[in-house]
Formats: structure tokens, C-alpha cells, sequence
């Protein structure tokens, strides 16, 4: 579920000399619809004209190339073939669904035709530099046990927890997880105990990444 807040403007400006990507301004994107988070290994997508765009801001390309990976094990039933030309790694199902990375960035197409576009397109509007992710949330104890979230973000997953049903701007038991998302699609886990952070669990190799 998701919770809506309107903050100031990132200050985050084009450094053509850093070849990593800090983000995306989705807003201000006329192409793009809104942003529409998965989680917090996954991403967001947007809707485009003709189909869907997934968008991956990832702290390294280390991380990205996992992303990568992990799209083309979920779509290798369409037997996607590696093309050149685009981005550090790319692979294709004709020119319906493409997938690709450029350094910490992931991007994953999927229209009726022309996906291809989309991936170039995306590519060129994200702002070069160095990402800097949200500041992980808090959950402040507040009297008559409520308890509130506070985060620098626009947006904000939560996962666990009893929204106050006289107030939903509070909790009446706190979340379990929090992911809170920036104005340029980037994000910042952080599990609890209680209203106390604390590190994310161990997770098998098995488990689905939905679980995560």
C-alpha cells in the first residue's frame, strides 16, 4: 500500500563527467505516466503509449546486472536474444519486449512495437551522477499508542502494521518495513522491530524475490 506526500524539488543536476545515473525525474517526463513502485530489489514501471516501462536505479552496476539477470530468467520462456548497440547489456524478443543495463541502470520495455524507443528514450532523460538514495524512514512513538512515519520521501511502502482507522495518517500498530521512494524513482528499505530499525533478515537463495 502506499502513502502520498509532496516534498521540495531533489537538487540534483546533469554531470555529464560521472557515467552513473542518479536518477529520473518521472513527473516531469510528458512521455511517462505515473510511477508506480514494485519493491525495493525491483523497482517502479510507467505506463507509455504503447506499453509498460520498468526502471531500476541501482547503487551499482553490480546490483544492476543482478536486476538484469534476474529479467532474463523471468522472460526466458520468450527466449530473448542478445543485441548489440545498447546500453552495457541488452537482449530482445523481436521488438516487443527489450531489456537492458547501462552501468547502474536498468530498463525493461514492453510495447506493441518499437520497445526498443522506450529503452533509449529512457535512457536519455535519466540524470547522469552519482545516485543518492533517500534517508531510511522512522517510526516515532507518539501518544495514546499511535505512531507516525517520517521520511524524506514522495512516496512510501509499508508492509505489517494497523493503520489508525479514526486517522490514517497514523499507525495504531507500527509496520514491519518501510521502502520509501524519492522524486527520482530511487528507493531505501528499512526493516523494525517495533518502532526500532534493525538489519533485513537473512533470506534463503530459494526465496522468491516477491517474498523480499
Amino acid at each position: 500500500m502506499l502513502i502520498w506526500f509532496l516534498v521540495p524539488n531533489a537538487n540534483a543536476e546533469n554531470n555529464q563527467e560521472v557515467d552513473t545515473y542518479a536518477g529520473i525525474r518521472v513527473a516531469e517526463i510528458e512521455a511517462f505516466g505515473s510511477m508506480y513502485p514494485q519493491s525495493h530489489v525491483q523497482g517502479w514501471y510507467t505506463h507509455v503509449s504503447n506499453g509498460l516501462v520498468f526502471i531500476y536505479i541501482a547503487p551499482d552496476a553490480l546490483a544492476a546486472t543482478a536486476w538484469y539477470e534476474k529479467q532474463l530468467e523471468t522472460h526466458k520462456w520468450r527466449q530473448p536474444k542478445n543485441i548489440e548497440g545498447i546500453g552495457d547489456n541488452a537482449a530482445a524478443v523481436e521488438d516487443k519486449l527489450v531489456v537492458a543495463r547501462y552501468k547502474n541502470l536498468g530498463i525493461l520495455s514492453w510495447s506493441n512495437e518499437n520497445a526498443s524507443h522506450w529503452i533509449t528514450f529512457t535512457e536519455a532523460q535519466t540524470i547522469k551522477g552519482t545516485p543518492e538514495f533517500p534517508e531510511p524512514p522512522v517510526i516515532e512513538a507518539l501518544d495514546n499508542e499511535r505512531y507516525k512515519i517520517k521520511h524524506t520521501g514522495v512516496q512510501v511502502q509499508y508492509f505489517g502494521g494497523t493503520i489508525d482507522p479514526k486517522n490514517p495518517e497514523y499507525f495504531i500498530v507500527p509496520p514491519s518495513r518501510l521502502v520509501v521512494w524519492d522524486e527520482l524513482g530511487r528507493s531505501t528499505e528499512q526493516y523494525f522491530s517495533g518502532i526500532h530499525p534493525v538489519p533485513p533478515p537473512e533470506i534463503p537463495e530459494n526465496e522468491p524475490e516477491s517474498n523480499r
